[in-house]
């Protein structure tokens, strides 16, 4: 059994037409310390009146972690045991990005508060950083194969890392609406509701979808995946730019950077879809995702801080929507050791090297990186 589980916040303004045909919804309540979600009384008693299944939701800024399940609790004290909690871990408008701790922290807090323990979401090739809730927490998965505006449930690809199984699948954000398939029945829900522990729904390789009632026609095919280039660079660390590359190969030494010369800015983009990325300084840590690549600028356009070294990069690629999935490969080297470290992609599925959800290794200066937006992996 499963369920259709839309998320909402206050950028859902038609939620009352997004909600038809779901069995429930999880709605942000919170962000921070100051933020209240000013639909979420309306959408709650919306989704209730049209006796969907509820969950609510708190949006990581990134504080003191206790704070924050407190303004969260304390917002929506009268719904405990009504609604699914929830902990979103993102990186825009986060402080705390990469901080491996902070979600188990809040979640601590949550419990000692309500006596539930939150579930968490998060994005599939950041995992790693909630891994510590797995004892307690329900994962909430968000990777987006397509990525296209349809109920039509894709293969699941992804990785659970801590996790035995995951309990909601954000497997779309297309059109607009993000919506999630979550393993379990009505009950089940009603367990996370009340603090009953984790649901253990095993996730099969093709997550099985309830089958209509009557003939549909045949979905329209994929079109060939379109060939991407990908145009990266480094600005040297006390120096300039580097020339820029595009993919990788012979014609520009095979990669970016300089060998044994640490950098401090990085950018990238690509020809087609869409690309974002950031950086690992070894002095501030992680840095602010960055959507349109430009090295004339800065602040919009590139990842980095004047005189930091850069240790680790992360990049997402989009694919269009009815295209075949592709996604960034990418692997880098670092001015302590010899050799390039092992490959990573976006959702790290397949690859017997992938260890974390970036390439480069903390604390370590990269020099050199190689990319690709590819089908496979091309190294």
């Amino acid at each position: 059994m499963t369920l259709k589980i839309v998320d909402l916040s206050s950028n859902n303004p038609n939620w009352k037409e997004q909600i038809k045909g779901t069995d429930g919804a999880i709605i942000k309540a919170t962000q921070g310390t100051g933020y209240v979600n000013p639909l979420c009384n309306a959408q709650y008693a919306g989704v209730k009146k049209a006796g969907g299944v509820l969950g609510l939701y708190h949006y990581a800024g990134g504080d003191d972690p206790k704070k924050e399940a407190q303004y969260f609790i304390a917002q929506i004290k009268n719904y405990v045991g009504t609604a699914t909690l929830w902990l979103d871990w993102e990186s825009n408008q986060n402080s705390a990005w990469g901080n491996n701790a902070w979600g188990k922290t809040f979640a601590t807090e949550v419990h000692r508060l309500t006596g539930v323990w939150p579930g968490v979401y998060v994005q599939a090739s950041s995992i790693a950083q909630v891994a510590s809730m797995a004892a307690n927490s329900a994962l909430w998965l968000a990777g987006y194969p397509t990525n296209e505006a349809s109920w039509s449930v894709p293969d699941f690809i992804y990785s659970t890392g801590a996790w035995k199984d995951v309990t909601i699948w954000q497997f779309t954000s297309g059109g607009g609406l993000d919506r999630n398939i979550a393993y379990l029945d009505k009950a089940g829900w009603e367990k996370l509701v009340n603090g009953s522990g984790t649901v253990k729904v095993t996730t099969p390789e093709k997550p099985a979808t309830t089958k209509p009632s009557k003939p549909v026609a045949n979905p329209v095919a994929k079109r060939a995946a379109k060939a991407v280039n990908v145009m990266y660079g480094f600005h040297q660390l006390g120096g300039g730019w580097l020339g820029e590359v595009t993919n990788f190969g012979s014609g520009d030494n095979g990669y970016a950077g300089v060998p044994n010369k640490p950098n401090d800015y990085f950018y990238a983009k690509v020809s087609h879809g869409s690309l974002k990325f950031h950086v690992h300084t070894v002095k501030s840590g992680w840095l602010s995702w960055i959507t349109k690549g430009n090295k004339a600028d800065l602040v919009n356009g590139c990842a980095g801080i004047k005189g930091e070294a850069i240790d680790a990069v992360e990049l997402i690629y989009t694919t269009p929507a009815g295209e075949t999935y592709q996604q960034a490969y990418y692997r880098s080297q670092t001015t302590k050791r010899a050799g390039y470290l092992g490959v990573v992609c976006d959702d790290g599925k397949s690859l017997a090297a992938f260890k974390d959800s970036y390439a480069g290794i903390i604390g370590e200066p990269m020099d050199r990186l190689q990319v690709k937006i590819a089908a496979a992996n091309p190294f």
